[in-house]
C-alpha cells in the first residue's frame, strides 16, 4: 500500500476484532498455505490500553482479509508507530484465531531488528530479496550442504555421524545477544537483536555453526565487518554490483580467541579470506575455490579430521551467479500476459480495494485518538480523591479546566503522529 492511498479518509470502523497473544515468533518457520483472499476478521470490542489496533471498515460491504490486516501492521511498525515488543504484542494477538497466518508471516518475511542502545525506538529492516539473490543464495547452499554429504563418505563413523546432524535451514530468525558500553559510561547494557540470514548450518549446539549472507554493496569490507561482528563467525559471499563491473567477491570471517595478560579469554571475528574474487569485471571466473572446513560445521573435530575440507570452485560459484541474474533477467523482460476476462479486475473491484486500505489507515488514527483519551482519563483519576471529580469532569475544584486541555492536546499529538505514520503528513 503507497502513503498516497493510506493518506485519504474513510468513515470510521464500527467495532475492532478481539485479539490475544500466542507465539514465540523467533520459532523456525512451519508449513503454511497461501492464505484465502476473502477471510474477513471476526468483529468484537476490547477495552484496555493495550487494545489492538482496528482495521475493521464499517459502512461498506468490503471485509479487510488477515493478510491485509497483517501487510497494514509491518507497513505501521516500519514506518516507527510502534517499538518491536509493541508490534510483535499486536502480531501475536491478530494471529491467535488465524494459525495459518502465523506460518504465512514467518514462512514469507524476512527481517533484521537492531536495538538502540540510546533511544526508545531501534531500527526495523524488512528484507526483500529479488529473484538474481534467492536463485544464487539456493545455488550455493545446495552445493555447502552436498558437500557436507561427500564430507561424511569414506570417512571414520564418528566424524560422519556428526556431519548427518549438520542440518540446512533457511528463513530462521536468530536472537543475538550483545553486551554494550553505554555511551554515558555508566555500565554495559545488555540487549538482543534479530537477524535473518539468508541461510545457515547447525548442528547439536545452541547456536548456528555457520551463517552465509548474500548482499550487494560498494563498500564489501565495512558490510562484512559488521556483519560478521554480529554474527561473530560465518561465511558471507558478496556482490558488488554495477552496470559494467560485474566482479563478486567472497570472504570468510571466523571466531578467533584472544587471551589477555590477566588470562582473560576474548572471541573475535577474524577475516580468513578478505573479499577475494571470485568473478572478474568481465563476468569471467577467477582462479580459485572457496574452501570449508569440518571445523565450521561441527563444533569440534578431532586433529585427524581438521584437514578434511568442503570445495566450492570459484567457476562454480560464477555459474550459480550468472544463471541466478538471467532467471532474473529473463523474468523481468517477459511481456505481462494479455489479461485473460474472468480474471481481470473491474474499476469497481480496484476502487474498493483502494477503499479497504483507506478505511485501515482511518481506524488506525481512529483507534489512537480514543487509546489516548482512555490514557488522559486513567491519568487523571490516579489523582488524589480530592482532585478526581475536577480533573475528570472540568469542574472548579482541583484544576479541573486545565485537564481538558491536557486531553485536547494528548489527542492532537496521538492524531498527529498517526497521520505521519499514514503518509498523511
Amino acid at each position: 500500500m503507497t502513503p498516497e492511498e493510506l493518506s485519504s479518509t474513510a468513515s470510521p470502523p464500527t467495532s475492532p476484532p478481539p485479539l490475544t497473544p500466542i507465539h514465540d515468533h523467533c520459532a523456525p518457520p512451519v508449513a503454511c498455505t497461501t492464505p484465502p483472499d476473502d477471510l474477513v476478521v471476526r468483529q468484537g470490542h476490547p477495552r484496555s490500553n493495550l487494545s489492538p489496533v482496528s482495521l475493521e471498515p464499517s459502512s461498506t460491504s468490503i471485509g479487510l482479509s488477515a493478510v491485509d490486516r497483517l501487510y497494514g501492521l509491518i507497513y505501521l511498525h516500519e514506518r516507527g508507530l510502534w517499538d518491536h515488543d509493541e508490534f510483535h504484542r499486536r502480531l501475536d494477538t491478530e494471529t491467535e484465531d488465524t494459525p495459518w497466518l502465523l506460518g504465512f508471516y514467518e514462512d514469507k518475511i524476512c527481517f533484521d531488528y537492531m536495538p538502540s542502545v540510546t533511544k526508545r525506538r531501534g531500527v526495523y529492516v524488512l528484507r526483500v530479496p529479488g529473484i538474481a539473490h534467492q536463485a544464487f543464495t539456493h545455488k550455493v547452499m545446495d552445493a555447502i550442504t552436498h558437500g557436507i554429504a561427500e564430507l561424511g563418505c569414506g570417512c571414520h563413523p564418528e566424524l560422519a555421524d556428526q556431519l548427518r546432524e549438520v542440518q540446512e535451514l533457511r528463513r530462521v530468525t536468530l536472537n543475538i545477544r550483545h553486551l554494550y558500553d553505554h555511551p554515558n559510561g555508566v555500565d554495559e547494557v545488555d540487549f538482543e537483536m534479530k537477524r535473518t540470514p539468508d541461510a545457515l548450518w547447525s548442528h547439536s549446539v545452541p547456536h548456528p555453526r555457520l551463517v552465509m549472507e548474500v548482499s550487494y554493496s560498494s563498500q564489501p569490507g565495512k558490510v562484512l565487518r559488521r556483519l560478521a561482528e554480529d554474527y561473530i563467525s560465518g561465511v558471507r559471499p558478496e556482490e558488488q554490483h554495477d552496470d559494467d563491473d560485474k566482479t563478486a567477491t567472497v570472504s570468510v570471517w571466523r571466531l578467533a580467541m584472544s587471551k589477555s595478560s590477566g588470562g582473560e579469554v576474548t572471541g573475535y571475528p577474524r577475516c580468513d579470506i578478505d573479499a577475494v574474487p571470485f568473478r572478474t569485471a568481465a563476468g569471467e571466473p577467477c582462479d580459485g575455490a572457496l574452501e570449508l572446513q569440518t571445523s565450521d560445521f561441527l563444533p569440534s573435530s578431532r586433529d585427524m579430521y581438521k584437514h578434511r575440507t568442503l570445495r566450492i570452485t570459484f567457476a562454480d560459484l560464477t555459474n550459480f551467479l550468472n544463471l541466478a541474474e538471467t532467471r532474473e533477467e529473463r523474468i523481468n523482460a517477459r511481456p505481462s500476459p494479455a489479461p485473460l476476462h474472468a480474471l481481470a479486475r473491474t474499476e469497481q473491484e480496484i476502487e474498493e480495494e483502494k477503499v479497504k486500505r483507506r478505511l485501515a489507515a482511518k481506524s488506525m488514527r481512529l483507534e489512537l485518538e480514543e487509546q489516548a483519551r482512555e490514557r488522559s482519563v486513567e491519568r487523571r483519576w490516579s489523582g488524589g480523591s480530592a482532585d478526581r471529580r475536577g480533573s475528570v469532569f472540568g469542574g472548579a475544584d482541583g484544576g479541573g479546566g486545565g485537564g481538558d486541555e491536557d486531553m485536547k492536546t494528548e489527542i492532537r499529538k496521538s492524531s498527529k503522529s498517526s497521520k505521519e505514520a499514514a503518509g498523511d503528513g
